[in-house]
């Protein structure tokens, strides 16, 4: 088993990719590589995602998308003017901002149709 802590923090793109190529080839090889981080990015990369908060386990997921949805909720619930926000503001931009966009795609030979730009 390979413990890693925060592996590819600070590697460029093409470093970080062969980092992920060598853990491919490990695991392939039957070896574990347990990877410790804060943010979770690429979640195909990993067959098991394990939150821990105060040393205990508080989620295991096989994709981190429940996760992501769990503190989501949780956040939103603790603070609803967020959520509030997360759907009025996008709302009256698009209201708002419909009608220019619309003509902006006439003047650029586009349709103009301004129900197009607000879907």
């Amino acid at each position: 088993m390979l413990l890693l802590d925060e592996p590819y923090a600070g590697f460029d793109f093409d470093t970080y990719e062969r980092f992920w190529d060598l853990t491919a080839e490990r695991r392939s090889a039957g070896r574990s590589v347990v990877v410790i981080i804060h943010f979770i990015t690429d979640q195909a990369r990993f067959d098991r995602i394990v939150e821990l908060r105060d040393g205990l386990t508080c989620a295991s997921m096989s994709s981190m998308s429940g996760l992501v949805a769990r503190r989501a909720l949780l956040e939103y619930a603790r603070k609803p003017l967020k959520l509030v926000m997360l759907v009025l503001v996008p709302v009256v931009l698009v209201f708002v901002w419909g009608p220019t966009l619309a003509d902006f795609s006439k003047l650029s030979g586009g349709s103009g149709d301004a129900a197009s730009a607000q879907s």
